[in-house]
C-alpha cells in the first residue's frame, strides 16, 4: 500500500532517489506511452462476474523495450501499490527486468483517473478493477509484434501484488480476458493474502516478510495452501525480518499513521464461487465480507526497505524466469 499521501512522498522522494541511484540504469529504448481501454474504478467483482463491468476507462502504460532486441521478447507488465507508480518499486523494477533483456510495462492505474494515491481511502478504486487494469495490459502487450505473447509475466508490489494475485484466478481471468491469453508468471510483493481458488496454472510467487504489520502470515499459508489443492502452482516465500514495503532499497523504517491495515480480520474469500468464512460465518457474501473488513480495519503500519529482503527476491526472481525461458 505504498505511501499515503502526495506529502509523504515528497518528504521521502530523496530517500527513493538514493534507493534507486544505486543500480545504474541499462541501454534501454525510450519508453513509449501506450493507452487502453479499462473497467470503471467502481467496478464490483460481482460485476465483472455477472459480465456488467463497464469499460469506460483509459488508462496507460510506459513501455520499455532492451535496447538489443530482435524479434519478440518477453515483458513483464509492472502494479504499482497505493503510492502511484514510485521510483523505489516500479521503475526500480522496470530497470531490473529490462537490464535482464526483457520489456518493462509500468501500468499507471491511477493518474489517468486522477488519483494521487489510496493508502488512506483505499475506496478511491475497488481492487476489482486493479485486477482487471492488470489483465487489460497483459492484452495490449500481446497484440504488440514487438513482444512474445506467451512470455509475458506480471510484478505488483501491495496493492499491485493483490492485482497481480486477482490476474491468476481462472475465473476472474476469463471474465476480463480471452480463453487462452494468460500471464506466464505472477510476481505479488507484500499482496494480499485473504483469496483463494482455481487458478490458470501459471506459476505464482509471493514475497512476503514475517514482520509486515498489514496482514498474517498464517493466513498468507492458508490461502497458499487452498489454492493449491484447487490445482494452482502458487509458491509463498517469507522472508525474515522484513516489513512491507521490503524491495525499497536503503529506506528506513517509518510509520504510516493514515494507512489502512486489516491485519486483525479473519476471512478469506473462494475467487470461484465469491463465498468467504468470516468469524462465525463460513459462507458469507460479499456484503457482509465488506461491512465486516470496516468493522475490523485498523490505521498504521510500519512501512521500510530491507536489502537483504529485495536482493534475495530478486535472485528468486531471475531463478524462477530463468527456468520459464524469459532469458
Amino acid at each position: 500500500m505504498d505511501l499515503p499521501t502526495r506529502r509523504i512522498g515528497t518528504l521521502f522522494a530523496w530517500a527513493l532517489g538514493l534507493a534507486t541511484a544505486a543500480t545504474p540504469a541499462p541501454a534501454a529504448t525510450e519508453a513509449e506511452r501506450i493507452q487502453f481501454t479499462s473497467a470503471n474504478r467502481s467496478t464490483s467483482i460481482e460485476a465483472l462476474y455477472k459480465r456488467k463491468a463497464r469499460y469506460d476507462e483509459v488508462i496507460h502504460g510506459d513501455l520499455t523495450l532492451p535496447d538489443s532486441s530482435k524479434g519478440p521478447v518477453p515483458a513483464m507488465v509492472i502494479m504499482h501499490g497505493s503510492g502511484g507508480v514510485e521510483g523505489g518499486t516500479a521503475l526500480k523494477w522496470a530497470r531490473f527486468f529490462q537490464a535482464m533483456g526483457i520489456a518493462s510495462f509500468v501500468v499507471d492505474s491511477f493518474g489517468p483517473r486522477g488519483i494521487a494515491a489510496t493508502a488512506s481511502d483505499q475506496s478511491q478504486i475497488t481492487y476489482t478493477t486493479s485486477g482487471i487494469d492488470a489483465l487489460k495490459a497483459l492484452e495490449a502487450l500481446a497484440k504488440d509484434a514487438r513482444i512474445d505473447p506467451a512470455r509475458i509475466g506480471v510484478i505488483g508490489f501491495s496493492r499491485g501484488g493483490v492485482a497481480t494475485q486477482q490476474a491468476a484466478f481462472e475465473r476472474f481471468k476469463l471474465s476480463v480476458v480471452p480463453d487462452g491469453l494468460k500471464f506466464a508468471v505472477h510476481f505479488p510483493l507484500y499482496g494480499g493474502c485473504s483469496q483463494y481458488g482455481k487458478t490458470t496454472g501459471a506459476p505464482v510467487v509471493h514475497f512476503v516478510g514475517d514482520e509486515d504489520d498489514t496482514f498474517r502470515i498464517e493466513q498468507c499459508e492458508k490461502t497458499t495452501r487452498l489454492s493449491n489443492e484447487a490445482g494452482a502452482s502458487n509458491r509463498l516465500v517469507v522472508l525474515k525480518g522484513a516489513q512491507h514495503g521490503f524491495d525499497r532499497d536503503n529506506l528506513a523504517w517509518i510509520r504510516v499513521p493514515q494507512m489502512q491495515v486489516w491485519k486483525q480480520c479473519s476471512f478469506e474469500t473462494d475467487m470461484d464461487t465469491l463465498q468467504a468464512h468470516i468469524p462465525g460465518n463460513d459462507r458469507a457474501t460479499v456484503g457482509e465480507v465488506t461491512a465486516y473488513r470496516k468493522s475490523c480495519m485498523t490505521l498504521g503500519a510500519k512501512y521500510g526497505g530491507d536489502t537483504s529482503a529485495s536482493r534475495t527476491t530478486e535472485r528468486e526472481i531471475v531463478r524462477v524466469l530463468t527456468d520459464l525461458r524469459f532469458r
